[in-house]
């Protein structure tokens, strides 16, 4: 099973991968450069040879990358969507000397043009960065809350944009349960909503799951992180989604508001629930 939580980069991959393996993850998720936009941290050639010696030793990953808040690929400003297919494109690269499998987006805000206008300028946008993609590797459109003006909030809707794009095999879906839960999906009853989303997309395009309790009740549209069953959702909500054989071959992402400790005392209950249940040893 693969799970971990959200790591920095700050003093480099290796050493977001050994915190990583300090807390018994088997998977991370790191941030291609600030979260807000910026350069990118350069890439270190040791760094880089560390890295590869730990994942090998460690049997760790795939894992996941996630790319900065400020891209807007459906903006209603040429130069911002400009910006985000820019920046994405010279972060497959980056991925791609880095290791990761997955890179995570959020799908914008269309800012007053309509969803439909939205969906278009997205469709186009993705259209002239896919291609760039490498071998291997997919863009993860992440299903968002829902709130005011961002594309992304329904599965219809993410749908229709991976329909719509010319070549879409590299292109898949990153769920996040807060967002889902915050949109109206009941994760909490898992096994229905994995039947309404395998009725409206191919579940194997689903490709990484973000694990967060909410803070606000169903449907409420306001994405606020909680820890793991001290939200909305709850521990026998999460018992539900982390038993289901859905998610069992993809990575687990904890966003949850901790630190280190944190997250390893979360990792640390999640595993005891899979060994009860006889999923791992």
């Amino acid at each position: 099973m693969l799970i971990g939580a959200h790591m920095s980069i700050g003093k480099g991959l290796s050493k977001a991968i050994e915190a990583a393996l300090n807390i018994h993850s088997t998977t991370m998720q790191i941030f291609t450069r600030n979260p807000r936009g910026g350069k990118a941290k350069k890439i270190e050639i040791k760094d880089m040879e560390d890295s590869r010696r730990l994942i090998i030793e460690n049997n760790f990953g795939p894992w996941v990358a996630h790319a900065p808040y400020t891209i807007n690929l459906c903006s209603a400003k040429p130069d911002i969507r400009e910006f985000g297919i820019n920046t994405i494109i010279e972060d497959f690269t980056r991925m791609k000397t880095m290791g990761a499998r997955f890179l995570v987006i959020h799908s914008g805000s269309h800012g007053g043009q309509g969803q439909v206008r939205g969906e278009e300028l997205m469709v186009e946008s993705l259209n002239r960065l896919l291609p760039h993609c490498p071998d291997n590797m997919f863009l993860l459109i992440e299903l968002m809350a829902g709130q005011g003006t961002e594309l992304g909030g329904s599965l219809e809707q993410v749908q229709r944009i991976m329909d719509k794009v010319e070549d879409n095999k590299k292109l898949g879906v990153c769920l996040d349960t807060c967002h889902l839960f915050a949109a109206g999906y009941d994760v909490r009853r898992w096994d229905n909503f994995w039947h309404e989303l395998s009725n409206m997309i191919d579940k194997n395009k689903v490709k990484v799951l973000h694990l967060n309790d909410s803070k606000f009740p169903l449907g409420s549209k306001k994405d606020r992180h909680s820890s793991i069953g001290q939200g909305e959702i709850g521990v026998e909500g999460f018992k539900e989604i982390l038993l289901h054989p859905s998610i069992q071959n993809m990575p687990i992402i904890l966003e949850t508001p901790n630190d280190l400790a944190g997250w390893g005392e979360e990792i640390k209950m999640i595993r005891n629930w899979w060994k009860e249940a006889g999923i791992i040893d």
